[in-house]
């Protein structure tokens, strides 16, 4: 759903951009992603998926719009003979900022998987392997020597940690 909804509005962007300014088709962009990180910020482990796929429509549908006028107003401000450097700085810079996303997402995620799991070993002896190790939850075998309420205490944690990066996204959308 996010790269459907990516594609589908930076084709649909092209051509909003007729009619409407770069401002007016960047900021619908922006709005839609703020929108599909504030629905994804306030679900929850029972949100259906279908709900879940509607939210994420609502981000990548944001991104494709965002994205597409971003490189238009870019190739538009520069002239013909600058073309191609222009693009290829402005998909340069898209990659790094990708990247630092990702990387920034990412230290999110692990800081307050850390935190939970930090607190679940403190309070059950069982967290306490995990604690050192959340990786282990991965491997199928240990995974289903596990009692039930092990793994939906780490799946909540797990929920947890991503409620985070969804408010991270948020703030960020919002700055932008």
């Amino acid at each position: 759903p996010l790269l459907m909804g990516w594609v589908v509005t930076s084709a649909i962007g092209g051509r909003l951009l007729l009619r409407f300014t770069f401002r007016q088709v960047m900021v619908s962009g922006m709005v839609l992603m703020l929108a599909g990180y504030l629905m994804l910020h306030v679900m929850t482990p029972e949100t259906p998926r279908f709900v879940i796929l509607r939210n994420v429509l609502f981000l990548g549908s944001g991104m494709g719009l965002a994205m597409i006028t971003s490189m238009i107003a870019v190739q538009h401000s520069v002239a013909r003979n600058q073309l191609g450097i222009a693009t290829s700085t402005s998909q340069f810079f898209r990659s790094i900022g990708s990247a630092v996303g990702v990387a920034v997402m990412g230290t999110v995620l692990t800081q307050r998987l850390n935190q939970e799991m930090a607190g679940a070993a403190a309070a059950s002896d069982a967290f306490q392997q995990f604690a050192e190790n959340p990786n282990i939850f991965l491997q199928p075998s240990v995974r289903q020597s596990l009692s039930v309420e092990v793994v939906d205490t780490f799946q909540h944690m797990l929920g947890a940690a991503l409620h985070s990066v969804f408010v991270t996204g948020t703030i960020i959308c919002f700055v932008g």
